[in-house]
């Protein structure tokens, strides 16, 4: 070591490097961590929806049975949920 350098001061350089790698791994390790929530929810939300939200009829004239009869021939119905004073159903 040169004589300007005090041993007690004196940093190497590779210790720097290694500090570096591991502050540069831990932002690459967050950025992974969020991308990867990111496409979670992106599965999540772009899923499709095997709901059917039929609203604004006639809540004097449209009875239950009507609208199963309506929607019975697309597909099979698992559970209707009519809501009356909405005039409105979740099939």
């Amino acid at each position: 070591m040169s004589e300007d350098l005090d041993p007690a001061e004196y940093v190497n350089p590779l210790f720097l490097k290694g500090i570096v790698f591991i502050f540069a791994y831990k932002i690459y390790y967050y950025y992974f961590l969020f991308l990867l929530l990111l496409l979670l929810l992106l599965f999540i939300v772009v899923r499709k929806s095997k709901v059917i939200y039929a609203r604004w009829f006639d809540k004097k004239l449209v009875t239950l049975k009507m609208l199963y009869n309506i929607f019975s021939m697309f597909g099979n119905i698992d559970k209707m949920i009519y809501l009356k004073e909405r005039s409105s159903a979740l099939i």
